[in-house]
């Protein structure tokens, strides 16, 4: 097994423990198991030391993007807000 193919599939793995997800109840984006009290966040910590290098964990956004693009408001892929539709009164 190459350095290169260990790299990727322990990144593949931590991904899948600590990516990062909406919370409605906290209304902002949170790890999906939280790294510093996950058995196996020691290994995320070790290899990506650096918070700033874990953008493969998802995106961070402020608490105001993130609940705009879990509520269908904002395009997370241009950033731009959606257009409302009318709503059944205004019809």
């Amino acid at each position: 097994m190459t350095p290169e193919y260990r790299q990727q599939f322990l990144q593949s793995y931590l991904t899948f423990l600590f990516q990062r997800v909406y919370c409605p109840f906290k209304e902002k984006l949170v790890h999906l198991s939280d790294p510093d009290t996950h058995p196996e966040g020691y290994l995320l910590k070790e290899n990506w030391p650096d918070p700033a290098k874990r953008d493969f964990l998802g995106a961070e956004y402020s608490p105001e993007v993130a609940r705009k693009i879990a509520r269908g408001q904002m395009n997370p892929i241009s950033m731009k807000m959606f257009e409302e539709l009318p709503s059944k009164k205004q019809q």
